[in-house]
């Protein structure tokens, strides 16, 4: 049994089958290829994925269903789910993995969340819903959930229609040229020497991201409705990969999805500092930053940062750094 993406380090290549693998941060994608048509290894995928037939046709089976996948189609296959494939005949076969992980899926469905239907980051139960329930039930209503959606997994491999379920249309398959472009762009990262494409991988995962949030795709937004409607990532790796701006501590417990007493005695548990004070830590650093680089003066970045008052700011950025904004700028005028 082999467990992606966990396993793809450990793949055993030769002359017959070859896996690259690229991971950067959040995203994980892979290229693998096969020419011989013997072989049947079973897989459990422990993350969302999109596989891409790039060359090539090969058949997936997930117990009760057959998804035969042709050049230039792909399908999307849910967490948790077993497979068994085979290539239809022999001849090079090629296809692209693309992974999608709960720190990938929250970031960018937080960050898009005005393009995404309502009803994707407001399921109709939140196991956070009431600010006046007690925070150790919250806990074991969570965890019941969860044991809830393992024993259905475990079920739905008895009966399973996973890959039916999932796709945009009765057969599993998605055929969309415009997608087919999209992953097209990511054949320069199987060359030589690509390392200054690096930075651009995030932006590639965010493109597909948006065009199978966008373009409707059921399976998709699936994905992003179930991992919100179902789970919540510890506070710790929610706010590692986060990356927006927050207005308030409240806005904090709201990306959370948390109550503001529950969040912010759980972020001080995590943390050891108040969310206000790693709030004003951040802003602080964007300040430093545009003391540094940008062409304006004191007052206009203290409301550029969201301080409340430009003496407060001057205050707070003293006893962060041992100087006053103004300081600061000249300071760095004389280098």
């Amino acid at each position: 049994m082999l467990y992606l993406p966990n396993d793809l380090g450990f793949f055993p290549n030769s002359s017959e089958q070859n896996l690259q693998i690229h991971t950067l941060g959040r995203c994980t994608f892979a290229r693998y290829q096969q020419r011989d048509s013997t072989r049947h290894l079973p897989v459990c995928m422990q993350e969302h994925v999109l596989i891409f037939v790039r060359n090539g046709e090969k058949i997936f089976h997930n117990g009760a269903q057959e998804l035969h996948l042709k050049k230039g189609e792909c399908t999307l296959i849910r967490a948790g789910s077993y497979t068994i494939s085979n290539i239809t005949a022999r001849g090079l076969y090629e296809a692209y993995l693309f992974f999608f992980n709960a720190p990938l899926l929250t970031a960018l469905a937080h960050k898009h969340k005005d393009l995404l239907p309502a009803n994707i980051l407001n399921p109709r139960e939140n196991p956070h819903k009431s600010s006046n329930e007690n925070p150790r039930k919250l806990r074991e209503s969570l965890c019941e959930n969860l044991q809830g959606k393992m024993a259905d997994s475990k079920a739905a491999d008895k009966t399973p229609d996973s890959i039916k379920s999932l796709a945009s249309d009765d057969s599993g398959k998605i055929t969309d040229p415009a997608l087919q472009n999209i992953i097209e762009g990511f054949s320069a990262h199987f060359e030589c020497n690509t390392r200054y494409l690096e930075p651009m991988i995030e932006l590639k995962f965010e493109e597909l991201f948006l065009h199978l949030a966008l373009s409707g795709n059921k399976a998709f937004l699936g994905f992003i409705r179930e991992l919100f409607a179902t789970t919540r990532l510890g506070l710790g790796e929610l706010f590692a990969y986060c990356e927006r701006e927050f207005l308030s501590v409240a806005d904090m417990a709201k990306f959370a999805r948390l109550d503001n007493a529950s969040f912010w005695r759980e972020f001080k548990q995590y943390f050891n500092i108040s969310p206000k004070k790693w709030l004003d830590e951040k802003r602080l650093l964007k300040a430093r930053f545009l003391l540094q680089y940008a062409d304006k003066n004191v007052s206009e970045i203290c409301s550029d940062c969201g301080f409340s008052s430009p003496a407060w700011f001057i205050a707070r950025f003293k006893e962060q750094f041992n100087q006053t904004p103004k300081q600061y700028q000249k300071a760095l005028q004389r280098i």
